[in-house]
């Protein structure tokens, strides 16, 4: 387990009620004009306790969790019988791509745990999972790498080329703030990605 996986499983709880305390809908604002308006196949990458594949649910969306973490699947996969949930990670995400592929995937505070090195097998695995015509919508994060906590922030350009070696168009790209007080005071902002599979 790396060091991100770890910090994570160790502060399951604590982690769950901060992220509990901001509304889903607030979380992906700055694209929600891009989400699919009819119900379709999502996997929620990364989806922690839960929260946000409940929400795709509860909107008719067939939805796949797809969480590494134990201690985030023993939380949520009870309390949302409509979501399945996967024990799978990127890079490879091999569990994901057994399933049929989707219509849209959703990274929300991943990418940034996805070792640069890895980052080309990490989008050619997404993009495997996507239909043609499928979108991933990510966001990357902007603030100090650290390492030893599994961050590697990621740069826009270096994303949307890796997207494109992957067979993904830029459909969109906008700025954020954080809407954690925490991490805006600590210089956190992010870029929301919009990619299409061609």
């Amino acid at each position: 387990m790396g060091p991100a996986l770890r910090l994570y499983a160790e502060n399951a709880a604590m982690l769950a009620a901060r992220w509990e305390s901001h509304p889903v809908s607030e979380t992906f604002a700055p694209v929600a004009d891009l989400f699919p308006t009819a119900p379709c196949r999502v996997a929620d990458i990364g989806a922690g306790p839960g929260r946000v594949a409940a929400w795709l649910a509860d909107q008719g969306h067939e939805v796949i969790a797809v969480e590494p973490v134990q201690e985030f699947r023993d939380m949520a996969e009870a309390a949302n019988p409509r979501v399945e949930w996967l024990d799978d990670s990127l890079p490879d995400l091999r569990t994901l791509q057994a399933q049929p592929a989707c219509d849209l995937l959703l990274l929300s505070g991943v990418w940034h745990h996805v070792n640069p090195d890895a980052r080309d097998i990490a989008m050619a695995s997404l993009a495997a999972c996507l239909l043609p015509g499928g979108r991933i919508i990510m966001n990357l994060r902007h603030g100090q790498d650290d390492p030893a906590r599994g961050l590697f922030n990621p740069d826009p350009d270096e994303t949307i080329a890796a997207a494109g070696r992957a067979g993904l168009s830029l459909q969109a790209s906008r700025k954020a703030e954080s809407i954690q007080k925490q991490n805006r005071a600590s210089g956190i902002s992010w870029t929301w990605l919009v990619l299409r599979r061609d």
